[in-house]
């Protein structure tokens, strides 16, 4: 099973349904759903609204993944050494292709010359 958090809501409607079977089929996937989750039951769109804020703030506390950071929390001066690094790879990179780019092109044209 995987690590996967996932949020829950239902309607407290339940649509019109008159068969017995499909009834209970029903029920129990909403018990299923609303097991081991962050679960609302909701009635109307603006209650829907309100918990799906509330949930969202629950779940950036309680769930702990990975994600983003405030800018806030970082080192100003390796974020700035960190992009002129990267800056400085990505122009090698960019002229030795093109210079790769040249010596093949050289090499075709010498091809034919001959």
């Amino acid at each position: 099973m995987n690590n996967k958090k996932y949020q829950v809501f239902i309607s407290s409607t339940y649509k019109v349904e008159t068969d017995k079977s499909k009834i209970e089929k029903l029920k129990m996937f909403r018990t299923k759903a609303m097991t081991n989750r962050l679960a609302s039951i909701w009635a109307t769109p603006e209650d829907l609204t309100g918990k799906l804020a509330i949930s969202i703030m629950k779940a950036r506390t309680e769930i702990k993944r990975p994600g983003w950071q405030r800018a806030v929390d970082f080192d100003k001066t390796s974020l700035r050494r960190e992009i002129m690094e990267l800056k400085n790879e990505n122009k090698k990179l960019a002229d030795d292709l093109k210079a790769a780019r040249e010596e093949i092109f050289f090499d075709r044209r010498n091809r034919y010359c001959i």
